[in-house]
């Protein structure tokens, strides 16, 4: 049997991936925003429970914005691999079976489980997916029970502590398969787990159960984007995102967006959406996309010309940073369409990069010592890490403005036509609600 996970124990390995993870995470999102962080539970077991949109990059930025040392649960196919399981096991990643495993496998969860146990009684702290898989559509799935039957399980065993809690958080991504996306962290009130509230006797442990995932749901919903529609759920985000769009660069303008959106997206959560309207809606995404609209927020202020700026700029840069870090960037490219699941893609992308591009730095660098001092080289590295800041910003810039650009050179009447019917459109839902 595998030694339990150890508890309170500093590990360097996991720490040093946090700070690699950080990093990483700096290049890799435009904006990461991290939502009433001091809600955060400082001293308690704790069980941090969010929506499931991006495979593993939604643990790992959970574990970062925990400023703790997180165990996971994570499928179990995915430790197949014995290299990949090692290593999954060493930053405190734990298999989860399920019955698509083989209905003989679920037995091994019980020692999953006491390990979570172990790990949360003594203090520690575990990041769960209740809904038990991931998915693209902008709703929450309907809901395991796992984690309420962890939390109670744990509070039986607490030695320590007389509480645990359970940390409902909402995730949310501009465009989570894509490079430079905006991703949120929104952080809700804990739940408190105690035995002044639950008896945990065996004849109350089904509505326990019960009433905890309840709870979850009930906090998780309001954190993220939720819209409840079954039917034509990414035509209706689709919509929103053409009316609110939160891939964009600032900060403030994203959050917005996004609470702008989220909020419109209770129009459609009754699946009241008629033919006639979807039909609508569809001509008005159709268009919309192909004129480029920029959204609501275009008529508050331009986003043309500060986007302009910094893309002459930092375009020589972009064509140098380009140029130096085209095979990683080539490679990581091409590796992520051999990934079947949209969802993974940004895994393998982020979990490639974390690998690729400072290797390839270390080739550059350890090259450059055959002809130059080690003085040169370190400037040279320093240049080079700054000319690939300067392209992403330059990508960044550059989609704004061809986007606008092309709104702006659109015929004037055919920009107020399309201006007036979507309005007209989005305040005839806004009433019917």
């Amino acid at each position: 049997m595998r030694k339990l996970i150890p508890l309170k124990k500093f590990s360097f390995f996991y720490a040093f991936l946090q700070v690699l993870c950080e990093i990483d995470f700096w290049f890799y999102f435009k904006n990461r925003v991290i939502l009433h962080g001091d809600k955060l539970v400082k001293k308690y077991p704790v069980i941090y429970c969010a929506n499931h949109q991006n495979a593993f990059v939604d643990a790992l930025l959970m574990a970062l914005a925990s400023n703790r040392q997180p165990a996971s649960l994570v499928r179990a196919d995915v430790f197949k691999n014995k290299l990949s399981g090692a290593f999954l096991r060493k930053v405190k990643m734990r298999p989860v079976y399920r019955m698509r495993d083989g209905f003989g496998s679920l037995g091994r969860n019980e020692h999953t489980f006491n390990e979570c146990y172990n790990y949360l009684s003594k203090g520690g702290t575990l990041i769960v997916f209740p809904e038990g898989n991931h998915g693209e559509l902008k709703r929450l799935r309907p809901l395991k029970k796992g984690t309420a039957r962890i939390a109670l399980d744990t509070l039986d065993k607490l030695e320590r502590f007389d509480k645990l809690y359970i940390q409902p958080i909402g995730l949310d991504y501009s465009n989570h398969p894509k490079f430079r996306s905006n991703m949120l962290m929104n952080i809700g009130d804990p739940i408190e787990i105690s035995k002044d509230r639950y008896s945990l006797k065996e004849e109350d442990r089904t509505k326990e159960i019960q009433q905890v995932t309840k709870e979850i749901k009930e906090s998780l919903q309001p954190l993220m984007y939720h819209q409840k529609a079954k039917d034509h759920n990414s035509t209706i985000y689709d919509f929103i995102h053409l009316v609110y769009p939160t891939r964009v660069n600032r900060k403030g303008l994203f959050l917005q967006n996004f609470f702008d959106g989220k909020e419109f997206a209770n129009q459609f959560n009754d699946d009241l959406l008629s033919d006639d309207q979807l039909s609508r809606m569809q001509n008005l995404l159709k268009v919309g996309k192909e004129l480029r609209y920029p959204g609501f927020f275009y008529k508050k202020g331009s986003e043309f010309w500060r986007p302009l700026i910094i893309s002459i700029f930092t375009l020589p840069f972009y064509m140098v940073g380009s140029l130096i870090f085209a095979l990683p960037f080539h490679i990581i490219k091409k590796l992520q369409f051999a990934i079947k699941d949209p969802q993974f893609r940004t895994s393998v992308k982020f979990l490639t990069g974390l690998i690729l591009y400072p290797l390839w730095l270390l080739v550059l660098a350890s090259t450059a010592t055959a002809f130059f001092s080690g003085k040169d080289v370190l400037i040279g590295t320093g240049i080079t890490i700054i000319c690939g800041i300067g392209a992403l910003n330059f990508r960044d810039n550059i989609r704004l403005v061809m986007r606008f650009g092309k709104w702006a050179l659109t015929d004037k009447s055919q920009r107020h036509t399309f201006e007036n019917e979507l309005e007209t459109f989005v305040r005839s839902l806004k009433n019917e609600a």
